[in-house]
């Protein structure tokens, strides 16, 4: 489902929240354009991969852009190994039949006002729906809320996914960390190996750090 996010003077942000109703794990992605776009088809089929799921009921309302989303997700699913799609088309504002997906909206919109509200108030830094990092902490908010949200039943999504609960290590979005520089095997043994940077995201599905190094004038991101 699309949801929304505005934030005036700046520009109004889409995102799709895909929730998996019976794990709890979801997977919300800034879109830019609403409909088929290549970026989104892949990542959404990744992670439903990710979660398991090979046989799924993909449920939609009637909405263009999102009935065109989901029938190309069928079709990019159908590739080697063939995975089955069923496409199930609700009727817009439907409470009954979208309720879910419309509570994980809000869950994703409330933790994602408050990173901004800690980067703001704590880490020095405004975020707005145009800035560059805005789609890193929506996929970050997502993370959270699969690993440590708990359900109905007690467990996590994550928990529901492996049996077990989660347990990484994670930095808060923007906290500063110390890293190790890629050349430090090439260095001499009195240079510095270690630095500072800030945390970005630990994504869900490699679970690589992004990392921002804060020097003035600079904006280059590290994989860790």
């Amino acid at each position: 489902d699309y949801t929304f996010v505005t934030d005036p003077p700046f520009d109004m942000l889409t995102i799709l929240d895909v929730y998996d109703i019976d794990l709890g794990m979801i997977l919300p992605l800034v879109a830019y354009e609403k409909g088929p776009i290549e970026y989104v088809i892949k990542s959404v089929c990744e992670n439903i991969s990710w979660w398991g799921r090979i046989h799924i009921v993909l449920r939609v309302d009637g909405e263009l852009a999102i009935k065109a989303l989901a029938e190309a997700i069928k079709v990019f699913r159908q590739r080697p190994p063939p995975q089955e799609t069923v496409l199930e088309v609700k009727p817009r504002y439907s409470p009954q039949s979208m309720g879910a997906v419309e509570n994980i909206n809000k869950e994703v919109k409330n933790l994602l006002r408050a990173c901004v509200l800690f980067l703001r108030e704590v880490v020095k830094v405004e975020l707005h729906t145009n800035h560059p990092l805005i789609s890193w902490l929506v996929r970050h908010v997502g993370w959270c809320i699969s690993m440590y949200r708990v359900r109905s039943d007690g467990r996590t999504g994550y928990e529901r996914l492996k049996g077990r609960p989660y347990h990484g290590k994670i930095a808060i979005f923007g906290e500063c960390l110390w890293y190790r520089t890629p050349d430090a095997m090439r260095l001499s043994s009195l240079e510095e190996r270690w630095s500072t940077c800030q945390h970005d995201l630990d994504q869900l599905c490699n679970r690589h750090w992004l990392m921002r190094h804060p020097s003035p004038g600079e904006n280059n991101f590290y994989p860790h």
